[in-house]
């Protein structure tokens, strides 16, 4: 029967039973439907446009819609014909509703889904269900292939979030969209190629071919949905289990995004990349490469960031050239003619002669070399005509004056745009001889300070393709080093990651299709088997530690001989036994390299304790099931702790009272050691669950302690867990109003700039929380100094910090809260009751109880029950809990462990939170998760390494806790049930043990989680993202509500007048307020003489710090000095990555300022240093955080009064007219404010002329007074010099980063002295 001539029944209501297809928007990347057609996403509407800002979409939720949508179905689809797809079936009705216009006369968007299987229905979801009435009044047809459909209203409801997005979206026509996918087939087009070249832009600027493939198989293409071009080499081998030909494909990947430039000339593309290309191949299996052949394979890490691609003819040469103009993320090909010259740079020979000399010279000479040939700083030849320049430095000079020399060429040419730069022998030779003066200079200007917390370490990025080398950096230093200190070069910390180093996560790119598991198994498996070659020397696999392994960081080192120890030789075999013994766990690979890891934890060594002080205690556990409440909890004695303290704490004079716990590491324990005051002597005990593996090693590593409490910050998934726990998302909005208002003070003065810093934790390598406090209270300048209203260098620092926490904030919803962050430990007196703890706060000068109902929890958080309510109670003031501060006491009675209820915390160093604010406390919380611990993966023989290394691919394959937590609060903010949905139960299962499957080696199968929502809360997407809706919930009003808007800071001479200008009435204000002191001897020719070479060295080492921690791989990027000076980046949006970067540049800065400090105080044996320029903020009556004041306890008044009273005065200083009389005298400046022993006999100074050795010490009594007059004199002397230089034309990067240093010193000092 005919039913093409049939018209539809009008308001036909047939019943529909849903469809197995995804509902898929017009328009819009299906990628989960079987019939996916690419390039249709709605990204613009003429193809080479920018992609517009998407407009987000709102979710309403009411059940009476004034306005509702409706789904309705088509049937009548001719069955012996092709199924009907989405795009066809979008197309008829398309002409339907053409001339049909919504109420706000916009064109009517629409979803279709099509259900395939005979036979075939479409779903169609419309925004309103009124256009459905308007079809069937105007019986309007809907034709598909010469057949009249039959239109019903489905049942089922449509999807909420479809709904809005059709409501608000445009709709794009099939015409846009087929358009589209004709430019993706163009695009896709294979041209033909007749060479392809890999190799590097050589030093006299022309390219160096270094590997040439010539094949007329060669094709281009570019790839619009993985934006890549890519050049395939169709080949042929012998399968040598069938005998068979099999077709094989060698691919070069060529992202677009990582061009930094494309040159043209005749029938030549070269393409310059800021990260090596990528390389696959295609036989039987789809694999990653490391290379595009086999003759490729050695130089493919120097040689795969230039690529010069040739065509046969000028015809296809031009073609090419016009895609690329079609591909909106293609960069602009520029004509300019380069000239190709072999020149055979990495021929092997040169390697292999470079290997054999590496091995003659120190660890850290070779090291500098291969970092600046891996970097493409230094080419082979070049280096090989420095090597004995390289040599007679070393033997002129020593090993570290030529590291840094080679590590200065390094920066200098880093900051070189890499394709004009010129490095010939001449100019390297130049620039080594001025490099190695600087060394010299540094190495006699700034102190080596000596420092077990830290040790100097390289570190090296392993790439699929190359590998980068860097540094050394400034690194927390672990047992296993501590026990090494002349071999710190023979560690190196490799991380394994994607092409470009740090910044980029090793992952399988999108729409790759190789093989990620066999590809990590052979990169890092081998790695960490094999070792590698560098440096001449051989590196094999050490270890790791926990926290270095979720950012897939290894330790590897290279073996040594200890020439004073009988030439004993290491090896990772011997550091690994020497560790301890592991027999517990020998079998747990997993747990293996888990107990290995302890020694490689960052800690502090303290004391060495004798056998007979260590002592075993019982664990506390409930009898009738076994659970826990010591696990991971010790104690020790006062006299143990004070020991302990004495000897890491740097500011004991100012605090000598120990913390109430340590959490350590000590022989094979680790956890947290309580102060018990009951215990008499120096004794340490530890509990049987601290005990991981038996060790000899004695000494007590100090990971972290009680000093302080820490502050509690919301974070997004509290802030989830607390909504749908009955907090209102008002109360959430309000604190974060509170917050965001309490940032913006920071602009309004130097003291609100003050508690902004301080709160925040922000400019600590500066100390500029105490630097502002200082200015307002001490000299009365405030933000209004800056002349002309202009922005000077410490607002924009003050407003950087703004920027940092308000980013925090919106992107992380990281709010800090009332209540501590506190190390937790037990009571083991058995005096709280369950439910109960006990919690003391001590600050500088005040300290408190709480007392009431709080809410405890611990990071992270994912299951309903993860927060808690507890009593916090008092304890009589004669109880041993009562001398406890800066901790969380749980009790040690019931049923389960509180901090087992806290996502299975425990006692070892978790810190918890505890929420004071009763705004945020709960009136109930749900019972606490509990799971069955997963058995642990076990050999039926002991462990290898080879066995760890298999479980470190394991690892790296199936880490998902990260995407376990992000899915877990997409589907909690959509369900109404919130964290309570049986799917967000079901993935804090899965992240339990997610989280253990670094100890139990048991990954979570991605197969078991629940399947990712279509939609992204506009809270969590990107910005580019446009299949995202507007959250209706706490965490979208959160974020909508907080606007930034980045500060970019003007350059020029008139922003260095404008900070010369603060800086003048900065000194002139310690002039008048503080003339006692003798400053007027520093002129300007004076404080250049002397500070001018210890600041160049200082903004040098800026320089560095800035170039090296940058995210960005170009050329001339670099950190701003606000971005120093405040320890964050000034990003709106910040990556992963650049919070590791930032946090390894304030390790750096805060090494460096120390030095600074140290060096300007210029302490002499018998000086006592306070050293605390710390702030105490807490909050008001009101609830407005204040800086809580110090009360100096002072026997007698102040030096400063002392001085202007004439109890104590200073030796004559010369007069200005004799002092610049000429430079010889200037070079004799006189004791008072001299740097350095001054040798009193030659001193030009009539009252120091007698000879004989009492009358020498005599005048060396009275002409040396208080260290703190030297010292402030000195600090004002480099302030002087900073100014000076400020008003010069040309200033350095780092000055203002110095100025900021002798400041704070300068104003530091003088507050010692009131």
């Amino acid at each position: 029967m005919d039913h093409r001539n049939r018209r539809p029944r009008p308001r036909h209501s047939e019943p529909s039973y849903g469809s197995s297809s995804r509902p898929v928007h017009a328009g819009v990347k299906r990628r989960n439907s079987d019939h996916f057609q690419p390039q249709r996403k709605r990204q613009r509407r003429d193809p080479g446009a920018n992609v517009p800002a998407p407009i987000p979409f709102n979710i309403q939720r009411a059940p009476k819609d004034p306005l509702p949508g409706a789904v309705i179905a088509l049937r009548g689809f001719d069955d012996e014909e092709p199924a009907p797809t989405n795009v066809s079936v979008q197309e008829a009705l398309e002409q339907a509703l053409e001339t049909v216009r919504d109420h706000r006369g916009r064109v009517i968007n629409f979803e279709v889904s099509v259900r395939p299987n005979p036979p075939a229905v479409a779903y169609v979801t419309l925004p309103y269900s009124y256009i459905y009435d308007h079809l069937l009044d105007e019986r309007t047809p809907i034709i598909y292939d010469d057949r009249y459909l039959r239109m019903s209203l489905d049942r089922k409801e449509p999807n909420p979030m479809v709904l809005d997005f059709l409501r608000r979206e445009d709709y794009v026509p099939v015409a846009q969209g087929k358009e589209r996918e004709a430019l993706a087939r163009e695009l896709a087009g294979k041209l033909a190629v007749s060479e392809i070249s890999f190799g590097v832009w050589s030093s006299i600027q022309k390219f160096s071919p270094e590997h040439t493939v010539r094949d007329i198989a060669l094709r281009i293409s570019y790839n619009s949905e993985r934006r890549v071009v890519i050049v395939e080499r169709p080949g042929q081998y012998i399968s040598p289990e069938t005998h068979q030909r099999v077709h094989s494909r060698a691919l070069v990947i060529i992202p677009v995004g990582d061009i930094e430039k494309v040159w043209a000339t005749g029938r030549s593309i070269l393409i310059r990349m800021a990260c090596p290309v990528f390389y696959e191949y295609i036989h039987d299996t789809h694999i990653r490469s490391m290379c595009f052949d086999t003759a490729h394979q050695e130089i493919a890490p120097f040689t795969s960031s230039v690529i010069l691609i040739q065509f046969p003819d000028a015809l296809t040469y031009e073609r090419f050239c016009a895609r690329m103009s079609k591909a909106s993320h293609f960069p602009d090909i520029h004509p300019r003619y380069f000239e190709v010259r072999e020149q055979r740079v990495f021929d092997k020979r040169h390697l292999k002669s470079l290997q054999a000399w590496y091995r003659l010279v120190p660890l850290c000479i070779a090291l500098q070399c291969e970092q600046a040939i891996h970097g493409g700083f230094i080419s082979p030849l070049d280096l090989q005509a420095l090597r004995e320049s390289i040599t007679a430095a070393w033997h002129e000079s020593g090993a570290s004056v030529v590291a840094a020399a080679l590590q200065d060429i390094i920066i200098s040419l880093g900051e070189q745009d890499s394709m004009r730069r010129r490095t010939g022998v001449e100019v390297l030779e130049q620039m080594f001889k001025e490099g190695k003066a600087k060394a010299i200079q540094a190495q006699k200007n700034m102190r080596a300070l000596p420092d077990q917390d830290n040790f100097m370490c390289h570190q090296m990025y392993v790439t699929p393709t190359s590998y980068i080398l860097e540094g050394p950096y400034p690194d927390r230093s672990n047992r296993v080093l501590r026990l090494y200190p002349n071999f710190h070069d023979h560690f190196l910390r490799v991380s394994f990651t994607e092409e470009g180093g740090q910044c980029r996560k090793l992952t399988k790119p999108f729409k790759s299709e190789f093989d990620y598991e066999d590809f990590i198994r052979t990169k890092i498996g081998g790695t960490l088997n094999n070792g590698f070659f560098l440096a001449g020397r051989h590196w094999e696999w050490l270890g790791y530690s926990q926290s270095a392994l979720k950012d897939r960081q290894m330790i590897f080192m290279t073996p040594f001989v200890e020439e004073d120890k009988d030439n004993r030789f290491v090896d990772s075999n011997i550091i690994r036994t020497d560790i301890g013994v592991f027999t517990k766990v020998i079998m747990q690979p997993a747990k293996y390299g888990a107990r290995i890891a302890q020694a490689f934890s960052a800690t502090t060594a303290s004391i060495v304790i004798d056998d007979g002080e260590i002592y075993e205690m019982d664990d506390i556990t409930n009898p009738a099931n076994g659970n826990c409440f010591t696990d991971g909890a010790g104690d020790m004695s006062i006299e143990m702790a004070e020991a302990i303290w004495a000897k890491i704490n740097r500011r004991r004079l100012h605090n000598p009272q120990p913390p109430s716990a340590f959490q350590a590491r000590f022989a094979g324990c680790k956890g947290v050691w309580m102060v018990n005051p009951t215990l008499r002597g120096k004794k340490l005990r530890f509990t049987p669950s601290q005990e991981k593996f038996l060790s000899e090693s004695r000494t007590f590593d100090v990971a972290n302690h009680s000093e302080k409490p820490g502050i509690t910050f919301l974070n997004r998934p509290l802030v989830k867990l607390l909504e749908d726990l009955g907090i209102s998302k008002e109360t959430f909005l309000r604190i974060q109003d509170k917050a965001v208002h309490q940032a913006e003070l920071a602009q309004t003065s130097y003291e609100q700039a003050a508690i902004h810093f301080a709160k925040n934790n922000l400019g600590m390598s500066f100390r500029l929380p105490a630097l502002f406090d200082n200015l307002k209270t001490m000299l009365g300048i405030d933000f209004d100094s800056s002349p002309h209203g202009h922005i000077d260098f410490y607002k924009s620092v003050a407003m950087l910090g703004i920027t940092s926490v308000l980013r925090d904030i919106k992107y992380r919803a990281r709010i800090q809260v009332a209540g501590p962050t506190l190390i937790g430990v037990c009571d083991t007196w058995g005096l709280l009751e369950p439910d109960e703890i006990y919690v003391k706060v001590k600050g500088e000068q005040t300290s408190r109880i709480l007392h009431g109902i709080v809410a405890v929890t611990r990071s992270p958080v994912i299951h309903p029950g993860d927060v808690q309510l507890a009593r916090a109670v008092s304890v009589p003031h004669d109880h041993p809990i009562a001398s406890l501060v800066n901790v969380v006491v749980f009790s040690s009675k019931g049923e389960r462990s509180l901090p087992s209820m806290l996502g299975g915390g425990d006692l070892d160093g978790d810190l918890f939170n505890v929420l004071t604010d009763p705004d945020l406390i709960p009136e109930q919380t749900e019972a606490p998760g509990s799971y069955e611990p997963v058995t642990p993966h076990k050999l039926g023989r002991p462990s290898e390494m080879y066995d760890i290394a298999k479980f470190v691919c394991d690892y790296v394959i199936g880490d998902i806790v990260g995407q376990i937590s992000r899915r877990h609060l997409m589907i909690a903010d959509f369900s109404d049930l919130g964290v309570r949905d049986p799917q967000c139960l079901r993935l804090a299962e899965l992240a339990s043990q997610a989280v253990d499957f670094v100890k139990s080696g048991v990954p979570v199968s991605r197969k078991e989680l629940p399947h990712p929502l279509r939609y992204t809360p506009d809270f969590m997407a990107r910005e580019d993202e446009t299949e995202k809706y507007l959250s209706t919930k706490a965490l979208g009003e959160m974020f909508r509500a907080v606007r930034i808007q980045k500060y970019i800071r003007p350059k020029g001479e008139t922003q260095n007048n404008v900070d010369a200008s603060v800086l003048c009435k900065i000194l002139k204000a310690v002039d008048t307020t503080y003339h006692q002191l003798p400053f007027g001897s520093w002129t300007p020719k004076r404080s250049a003489f002397v500070w001018k070479a210890y600041a160049m060295v200082f903004c040098s080492e800026c320089e560095k710090i800035a170039y090296r921690n940058s995210l960005s791989r170009r050329e001339d990027h670099r950190l701003g000095e606000e971005e120093l000076a405040v320890g964050t980046t000034g990003s709106l949006r910040v990556e992963s990555a650049e919070y590791d970067l930032m946090h390894r540049a304030r390790t750096q800065m805060s090494d460096l300022t120390r030095k600074m400090r140290v060096h300007i105080k210029d302490l002499k044996e018998g000086d006592v240093d306070i050293d605390d320029e710390s702030l105490e903020v807490e909050d008001d009556d009101e609830g407005n955080p204040v800086i809580v004041k110090k009360e100096e306890e002072q026997e007698d008044e102040g030096l400063l009064a002392k001085l202007a009273s004439g109890a104590v005065t200073v030796a004559a200083t010369a007069s200005e007219e004799e002092q610049e009389d000429s430079e010889d005298e200037i070079k004799e400046i006189d004791s008072l404010l001299f740097y350095g022993e001054v040798d009193v006999k030659s001193s030009p100074s009539p009252s120091r002329g007698a000879s004989d050795d009492e009358d020498d010490d005599e005048i060396r009594e009275m002409a040396r007074p208080d260290w703190r007059i030297l010292a402030s004199g000195r600090a004002y002397g480099a302030c002087q010099y900073a100014l000076d230089t400020l008003e010069s034309q040309k200033v350095p990067f780092g000055m203002r980063l110095f100025s900021l240093v002798a400041v704070e010193t300068l104003l530091s000092l003088i507050k010692t002295m009131r």
